[in-house]
């Protein structure tokens, strides 16, 4: 079964992990934080864009579900959750014998 991953990370550079989001074809769904982020490790993107919504859960986080450029949450459920979306019209079904 095909599980869709996002990520949000620190930095590009240096990357630290923030937070993990998988949701399975099924939609069954996981979503976790680190505890322990290094804040100073930020980019000015991810303390603007990402850091407000730790803490969240993704329906408050997430209110623009219209993925327009530049309107976009960053949130790694979010994001995983329109990676399965966009990725179930790739997904063929497996053949039976």
């Amino acid at each position: 079964m095909p599980i869709f991953i996002d990520t949000e990370f620190t930095d590009l550079r240096a990357p630290q992990l923030i937070s993990l989001g998988l949701v399975a074809e099924d939609g069954r769904e996981f979503y976790a934080e680190r505890c322990d982020l290094p804040v100073d490790a930020c980019t000015p993107f991810v303390e603007r864009k990402v850091l407000p919504l730790l803490g969240a859960t993704c329906r408050e986080a997430c209110e623009d579900f219209s993925m327009l450029p530049g309107m976009r949450r960053h949130h790694a459920l979010h994001d995983a959750r329109a990676n399965r979306h966009a990725g179930r019209a790739h997904v063929r079904p497996a053949m039976s014998a």
